[in-house]
């Protein structure tokens, strides 16, 4: 839920983050998580350093479209999987992983581990 908060924020004030993945969510001590590494991220009348419809971010929990708040949320679903301990698409190359994305549905995460709330499915 705090990673959503701070991927609702960011989206309020038109950041867009374009690299969401486990290895960019940090726990504190006192166990809350922190969303961190905006370098790739793009913001209102900011310059681009990428051209239009370049793969950015890790492919494994990329989106397969424009990067916009919907594509963070995308990835954010796609990490959150990390729960279930298994990952829904998996592929030896680039190309098939990216069919997966556009063509197949992944379980979700309850049916792989019943202790998930419904809420993270949705």
């Amino acid at each position: 839920m705090q990673v959503c908060q701070a991927l609702e924020y960011a989206h309020q004030i038109g950041i867009v983050h374009r690299d969401i993945k486990p290895a960019n969510v940090f726990l504190t001590h006192d166990g809350e998580a922190k969303l961190g590494d905006f370098g790739l991220a793009i913001a209102p009348e900011q310059p681009r350093l990428t051209i239009e419809g370049m793969l950015v971010g890790t492919a494994l929990h990329a989106p397969d479209h424009v990067q916009t708040p919907r594509s963070d949320l995308y990835s954010f679903a796609r990490c959150s999987t990390k729960c279930s301990r298994q990952t829904p698409f998996l592929a030896d190359d680039l190309r098939s992983m990216m069919l997966q994305h556009l063509q197949a549905t992944p379980e979700p995460p309850s049916a792989l581990v019943p202790e998930i709330p419904a809420a993270l499915d949705a």
